[in-house]
């Protein structure tokens, strides 16, 4: 598998630089609660973006 970035996790979340060779972007990946099985396990945010 490849590497992507570099991340910290905390306890509710991951900080990193994921970093690919068109893009260089600082993100935070949220756990997020849900209802179904399925659903979205985290959340992205890369500045005031989600």
């Amino acid at each position: 598998m490849a590497n992507i970035g570099t991340f910290t996790t905390t306890k509710h979340c991951s900080i990193g630089l994921n970093k690919t060779l068109v893009h260089s972007i600082n993100a935070r990946f949220e756990r997020v609660e849900n209802s179904s099985e399925n659903g979205w396990q985290f959340r992205v945010f890369s500045g005031s973006v989600d």
